[in-house]
C-alpha cells in the first residue's frame, strides 16, 4: 500500500499541543522514519474518527476528547521507543 507524503501526514495544526518540539519531530523523521510515519497515520485516522458526526453528542464529546489526545502523544512521538509515554508504560 502506498504510503501517505509527509506534507499530508504533517497536515495538522500543532498550535495547540502543550509539547509541540518541530526538531524532535524533525529527528525522528530521521531516527526512526517508517514508525514515526506509521504513528501519523493512525493519528490522522484517529483525528478523522473523532470528527465523524454522531447522534450522541454528550458522549462523543468525552471519546472524541480522547482520540484527539492520543493522535496528538502519535505525533509527538511520545509512543515510539525512547519517547515519553512508551518508557513510562513499558518500564512497569
Amino acid at each position: 500500500m502506498p504510503q501517505l507524503p509527509d506534507e499530508v501526514l504533517l497536515d495538522f495544526d500543532a498550535s495547540a499541543y502543550r509539547d509541540w518540539d518541530q526538531a524532535a519531530v524533525d529527528r525522528l523523521l530521521v531516527e526512526q522514519p517508517d514508525l514515526y510515519r506509521n504513528h501519523l497515520a493512525i493519528a490522522r485516522g484517529l483525528e478523522a474518527y473523532a470528527n465523524a458526526p454522531t447522534a450522541d453528542r454528550k458522549w462523543a464529546e468525552g471519546h472524541d476528547e480522547g482520540l484527539r489526545e492520543v493522535a496528538m502523544h502519535l505525533r509527538q512521538g511520545e509512543l515510539l521507543p525512547g519517547g515519553f509515554l512508551y518508557e513510562q508504560w513499558t518500564s512497569r
